[in-house]
């Protein structure tokens, strides 16, 4: 039998049949993470709290870290804990705990949670559902939109947006948001980078104040150097930076919104349920955050001549 025709299979029992239930009566679910950091922590508390919320005492978590003790763990072992054990579903905490969930296990449902970009990062093919896998979850993304809005609202004149990105990683990513600009009247100018020195090349050519740079999360893009290089030119030439987290903004962006990570867990939890109760992981969408935390920096905004709404101050999570 082909690899294909087994994953068929697979798939097409899984949905008539639910989920196997271990020996003693309780549904096991591995919990993978990336690193032992606290967003992750936060997001697994969320996860427990809305299992146990729901009132669902029979369902046993393990939990394998992917980087324990401060140094890598041995892969190989925990895919073959996993493996040999009964367990009905796995959650991942990152995209490194995706990936290799994603590599190892094509017959246990899988879960994503704390992921960004997981069409660009081939995790699924779509955000509507990614037929004939086994991977679903749920995305820290903000929607585009919401972001364009929100400097619609606090960059006034806002003339057009400008994004760097590398054209392997997060090409998608912009041209979903060229569309979302189109949409809301606002020029937009996506720029490829290479290196570092596309960076610097790059910012010399946007005009104060009535460009905003919008921060797409991008390994390639934004290292600590470059993102470091990048705040303080913005700084220097006024020019508004939407970053990509409430680190950014801590340490000079004008802005960012941010995912609730609790919240997050509770979403991969929902999407979980969901695969326990006998859906099929592959036609549920991926969640996109439903609380959207706001990070502004109001000594940014004074030294590059920004009057932030009062209203935007006022709902803010964080101000530096």
């Amino acid at each position: 039998m082909s690899k294909k025709i087994f994953v068929f299979m697979a798939v097409f029992l899984l949905s008539f049949t639910g989920l196997a239930l271990a020996q003693d009566g309780k549904t096991k679910i591995a919990v993978i993470k990336s690193l032992n950091i606290s967003p992750y922590n936060v997001a697994l508390e969320g996860f427990e709290n809305t299992l146990s919320k729901k009132g669902l005492e029979d369902i046993e978590l393990k939990v394998f870290d992917l980087e324990g003790n401060g140094k890598p763990a041995d892969k190989a072992k925990i895919s073959s804990d996993i493996k040999n054990d009964d367990f009905s579903l796995i959650l991942t905490l990152g995209s490194g705990a995706t990936v290799f969930a994603k590599d190892e296990f094509s017959h246990i449902p899988i879960v994503f949670s704390m992921v960004l970009n997981p069409v660009a990062s081939g995790f699924v093919q779509s955000m509507k559902g990614n037929p004939g896998s086994n991977i679903t979850g749920a995305s820290m993304d903000i929607p585009i939109e919401t972001q364009f809005k929100l400097l619609q609202e606090n960059v006034k004149p806002l003339r057009r947006i400008v994004v760097f990105y590398s054209p392997r990683e997060t090409e998608d990513v912009v041209t979903r948001a060229e569309k979302v600009a189109n949409q809301l009247g606002i020029k937009f100018k996506s720029i490829p980078i290479a290196n570092q020195k596309d960076i610097m090349q790059s910012l010399k050519g946007l005009v104060s104040k009535e460009d905003v740079l919008w921060g797409l999360a991008d390994s390639i893009v934004y290292s600590p150097q470059t993102a470091q290089f990048i705040i303080l030119e913005t700084l220097r030439n006024k020019i508004p930076f939407m970053g990509v987290s409430s680190a950014f903004v801590k340490a000079g962006a004008l802005i960012a919104p941010s995912c609730s990570y609790s919240d997050i867990g509770r979403q991969s939890a929902e999407i979980a349920l969901r695969i326990i109760n006998g859906e099929n992981a592959s036609v549920i969408p991926i969640s996109v955050p439903d609380k959207i935390e706001l990070s502004v920096n109001a000594n940014t905004a004074k030294r590059i001549d920004i009057a932030l709404p009062k209203d935007t101050l006022s709902k803010a999570a964080n101000i530096y």
